[in-house]
């Protein structure tokens, strides 16, 4: 019943998200005449059945901070498995687009390349 119970949620979930692919991520989108952007994410931090974590307009601030211009943000799923137990991650991320001369910059604040994560999928943001 379980398996059942996990294979329906699992055919749910698919429907909702737009998968983000290795292809679609990699796509140079120009920012500025310097260069070309690249996709990067970190975690919301949101945990199951709790919710919460950090807004997508949060972290673009504090990237914005470090000097790393956004050219758009989105909200997502990093696609892995994983066990429903509360309080544990829920893979929620959120992703931007940035120039790709600041990708070191970038992960140096945590962020990492949304090719990293062939199973990404970018969702609606929550409300």
């Amino acid at each position: 019943m379980q398996k059942l119970i996990f294979l329906m949620a699992l055919v749910l979930a698919s429907g909702c998200s737009k998968r983000v692919t290795a292809e679609t991520a990699a796509t140079p989108v120009q920012l500025d005449a310097a260069g070309s952007t690249v996709k990067v994410f970190r975690s919301r931090g949101s945990l199951q059945c709790a919710g919460g974590g950090i807004a997508p307009e949060v972290m673009q601030k504090e990237l914005a901070g470090a000097g790393i211009t956004v050219g758009s943000f989105s909200c997502g799923h990093d696609g892995l498995f994983r066990a429903a137990v509360c309080g544990s991650s829920d893979g929620n991320i959120n992703i931007f687009e940035i120039p790709a001369s600041k990708i070191g910059r970038a992960r140096s604040l945590g962020f990492a390349d949304l090719v990293s994560l062939p199973s990404a999928a970018a969702t609606a943001c929550p409300k």
